[in-house]
């Protein structure tokens, strides 16, 4: 199912921002991971929103102790790519198809 796809990608992100120290952020995600199944359309589209502009999820960069966490920003990187197909691909799904 594509919104359980969608919040186990908010979960594993949440994890990844907990431990490169955004905290706040990681809240956030763990939030709309609980929610998505309640209200799909409208996280879905919350999530879009936040890619783009200044200080956007694509600004993230994950840092311990002063050091960039290489592998955990690979990771985060594929994730966000995911995660944004997945959003896409869920509000494509509720457009009624062409005539």
């Amino acid at each position: 199912m594509l919104i359980k796809e969608i919040q186990s990608t908010l979960t594993e992100m949440a994890g990844l921002l907990r431990s490169g120290s955004y905290e706040d952020s990681a809240d956030v995600y763990e939030s709309l991971a609980q929610r998505v199944f309640f209200s799909p359309d409208e996280i879905n589209r919350r999530i879009l929103a936040s890619y783009g502009g200044m200080g956007s999820i694509n600004d993230v960069c994950l840092v311990r102790n002063g050091e960039v966490l290489q592998t955990e920003n690979m990771q985060f990187a594929s994730l966000r790519t995911h995660l944004h197909a997945l959003c896409l691909q869920h509000l494509a799904s509720l457009s009624p198809p062409a005539k």
